[in-house]
């Protein structure tokens, strides 16, 4: 089981409808390593599931950041 479970640790408006969000382990441990191109599958609490492509620095294993676009209904 590859499940994790993270928390919102910061969230930053980047344009307009548009925030990125760096999710990180509740008690702080470090997180898998990630290359270029790999992505997460979150689950929403309607029972979705959305898939959001990390970004950012694979070496920084303190979080991993995603941005996600607002989507009118």
């Amino acid at each position: 089981d590859r499940t994790l479970h993270l928390r919102v640790a910061e969230r930053v408006v980047v344009a307009d409808g548009v925030v990125a969000l760096r999710l990180a382990a509740p008690d702080g441990r470090p997180l898998p390593v990630w290359q270029p191109g790999c992505h997460l599958d979150v689950g929403l609490p309607s029972g979705r599931r959305r898939q959001y492509s990390l970004t950012g620095d694979p070496a920084d294993r303190r979080g991993y950041r995603v941005a996600v676009r607002a989507v009118p209904g």
